[in-house]
Formats: C-alpha cells, structure tokens, sequence
C-alpha cells in the first residue's frame, strides 16, 4: 500500500453510531466489549463495521487516522503514513486519532 493512500474510509449504513446512554444502559460485560470496538468521538459512540475495528496500537503506526472535514457525527479516514509491505500489520496510535501526521 503506497504512503498516502486510503486505507479505509467511513460508509453510511455499514458504520454504525451510538449515544453515550445505549453505551452506558450495556451489561458491564457487553458494554466493555462495546467500548473496546467502538470509538468516542466526544458526542456519540461509533462503530465500525468493516475490519477497522482490528487495526491495533502502535507508538510508530504505518496508518494514520484524520477527521472527514464536516462529517457529522465526526468520521474518520485512514490513511497509509508509509509504504506498507503486503503481509505487514496495519497499526494506529489511539493517541492521536484525529490529528494530522
């Protein structure tokens, strides 16, 4: 995957979005299995229906993640920050979703 690339994006219907009460009226079980697989963006839970749920943490990640400008709820784009080699695990620092690279 070149440097640049979009790697995944967000898709209406697929992607799904969730208040803070449904997150909160959750079983403590399934609300923290929720939580591990949702994204807070401030305002609502969001829920990614295709595989970008499993990218995982890193302090050097080859994905960056930024705001789709005017998305409402906000969305997210995730953007190769590197060549990615065919094979190679795709990461993300959590830290830093929504800042520019």
């Amino acid at each position: 995957i070149p440097a640049g690339s979009l790697i995944s994006r967000w898709i209406t219907g697929k992607d799904m979005i969730f208040s803070k009460e449904y997150a909160d009226s959750l079983p403590d079980a399934a609300r923290e299995k929720f939580k591990k697989f949702a994204s807070w963006d401030g305002e609502v839970w969001c829920l990614s229906g295709d595989d970008g749920m499993y990218f995982n943490h890193s302090d050097m990640p080859n994905v960056f993640v930024v705001p789709r400008i005017g998305a409402k709820p906000a969305t997210w784009d995730r953007i190769a920050a590197r060549d990615i080699q065919p094979g190679e695990e795709l990461t993300m620092d959590y830290t830093t979703i929504g800042e520019p690279p």
